[in-house]
């Protein structure tokens, strides 16, 4: 996760990591995949 952070501009990293942590502990993984792929648009 950090190295996706660390290309991202300051401003935006917050949000991000809140979505990633989101998805990374989802336990349910259709539903992780849809928000992963949200994030990536």
């Amino acid at each position: 996760m950090r190295n996706v952070l660390d290309h991202l501009p300051e401003r935006q990293r917050p949000w991000v990591k809140t979505k990633l942590q989101r998805a990374y502990n989802c336990d349910d993984v259709a539903v992780a995949k849809r928000q992963l792929q949200g994030l990536a648009r």
